[in-house]
């Protein structure tokens, strides 16, 4: 869902920053955001009452519904976020929200993109039946077992809690960000010379995300309505790995999800304001040895310092796809074009061209990114396995050790209800983790192979933030006056003189 989000921001900010210069198609724009979702919400809940029906009768069908059912609710969220993007980089759609409410701080983007998490909140509600009896069938299971049972919560718990951590705990941060940006960048534009204007632009919209950034903490906390943990043993317990593995924290946070969610995060750089946090079903359904795996897992995020290093990552992984598509693009153009001065159909195609080229950049980044994410998680599922076996007194991966984490991951993906083979962008299978954590075993704690990966990861970033430094260095001293095709590139780039060709 993450990825989903980013893709919806990503196409609202290009065309804000990037305005087509094509005529807004209100209407048009209307019926691709609302129709487009609304098809295949109706197929979703065609599916999910199929599904229903067919588990009331013992149908042996009722499982291959079950997976349309499933695949079905996805396509939801991506023919949501699709619409968006085409309603608002090729119908206007921002220009027609901003015709009516205007342009204020990020309530233009904001407006632009509900259709789509309206959309997305609608499949979730259509969905909410099966996770019910996908719920209820793991409680027989858990009352066979022995094992405790938790309440199960309402549709309306239900939905509100996908929208809360699925959508809002991304979107609204980003929001403070482009509110922040519109607001400060006009104020350090007007008092600085214009040649250092959109270097000033760019360094005012990037403290604005690092201010945003360091109290994500304490916006999650009122998103999510988090909690400090009751005091008990449990809590002492995970106080220790804490102490133990040098790792300050504010505080350690319950998240009431109705128990509804297994999971656990680590949120914050810096010390003052950062905080772990757990959910109910967590600490309800797992056992003790699971919990403090969960807690060291999370602990080894900071211990290891995968947050500004998954920062400078994605920068890079940013720099160098925006640089290879920015000049693939460029080259093509000016090829195509050669010494002659480029027609209307020219300049709209080498404009579509550059607003696909940024999403092209992203999507090659952020592909990127999920590869290097998914050896950080190895990396905490290693760094969890490495202080349980230490808490052993032992120098090498014990079996019991290994075991708590891979049980741990299980748990999660039972209790969810996810498959363990199903692939995550950022975390990978559950499978996959565990495979890894299996080959563990009885190899000494200073010799893991994960380890090695990523110091090189870090140095590869390391090495990319430099160049990236230097080609920024590199840009602040050319003269684009002397470059020919920089001023072909601007030209052909700038919504004014398209729109006038189109209009001619």
């Amino acid at each position: 869902m993450q990825i989903l989000v980013l893709i919806l921001v990503a196409a609202v900010a290009i065309e804000s920053r990037s305005p087509s210069g094509l005529p807004a198609r209100p209407i048009v724009a209307l019926a691709v955001l609302i129709g487009s979702p609304l098809l295949v919400l109706s197929l979703q809940r065609f599916l999910v009452r199929s599904t229903l029906r067919r588990l009331d009768g013992q149908d042996i069908r009722a499982m291959k519904t079950l997976q349309r059912a499933e695949t079905t609710s996805l396509a939801v969220a991506w023919v949501a976020v699709l619409a968006t993007a085409v309603a608002t980089l090729g119908l206007g759609w921002l220009e027609t929200v901003r015709g009516l409410v205007g342009n204020p701080p990020a309530l233009d983007e904001m407006l632009a993109v509900l259709p789509a998490i309206l959309a997305m909140t609608a499949g979730w509600w259509n969905a909410e039946p099966i996770e019910r009896r996908i719920r209820e069938s793991s409680i027989v299971r858990r009352l066979d077992e022995g094992l405790p049972v938790t309440p199960t919560p309402s549709r309306v718990q239900f939905v509100l809690e996908r929208l809360r951590s699925g959508i809002l705990l991304m979107l609204v941060p980003i929001l403070i960000v482009v509110a922040l940006g519109e607001l400060a960048v006009p104020i350090v534009e007007a008092r600085v010379d214009a040649e250092w204007r959109e270097l000033a632009a760019q360094g005012a919209l990037f403290a604005c995300a690092i201010a945003t950034y360091l109290v994500t903490p304490l916006i999650a906390r009122v998103i999510l309505s988090l909690r400090s943990m009751p005091p008990g043993e449990l809590r002492d317990d995970l106080v220790a790995v804490c102490a133990s593995c040098g790792v300050r924290v504010r505080g350690i946070l319950l998240w009431d999800t109705h128990y509804s969610m297994v999971n656990g995060a680590v949120m914050g750089i810096a010390a003052p304001l950062r905080y772990v946090m757990l959910t109910d079903a967590l600490l309800e359904l797992l056992p003790r040895d699971q919990v403090r795996a969960v807690m060291a897992h999370e602990i080894g995020h900071v211990r290891r310092r995968h947050l500004p290093w998954m920062l400078g990552a994605l920068v890079v992984l940013l720099v160098a796809a925006s640089y290879a598509v920015d000049v693939t693009i460029r080259e093509s153009f000016a090829a195509a074009v050669g010494g002659d001065a480029p027609t209307s159909f020219a300049l709209a195609a080498y404009h579509v061209a550059t607003q696909a080229g940024v999403i092209a950049a992203a999507g090659l980044a952020l592909f990127g990114f999920g590869w290097v994410s998914r050896r950080f998680e190895r990396q905490a599922d290693a760094f969890a396995v490495q202080y349980l076996s230490r808490a052993e007194g032992y120098g090498a991966a014990t079996t019991r050790a290994v075991s708590a984490m891979r049980e741990a991951l299980l748990s999660v993906a039972e209790s969810a209800g996810i498959d363990p083979n199903k692939s995550s962008w950022r975390h990978g299978s559950i499978a996959w983790r565990r495979r890894n954590l299996e080959r563990l075993v009885d190899v000494p704690l200073e010799a893991f192979a994960i380890d090695r990966v990523v110091r090189r990861l870090k140095i590869l970033t390391l090495v990319g933030l430099v160049g990236v430094g230097a080609l920024l260095y590199l840009d602040l001293r050319a003269d684009p006056v002397d470059d020919p095709s920089y001023d072909s590139a601007r030209a052909a780039s700038s919504p004014a003189p398209l729109a006038a060709h189109l209009s001619e």
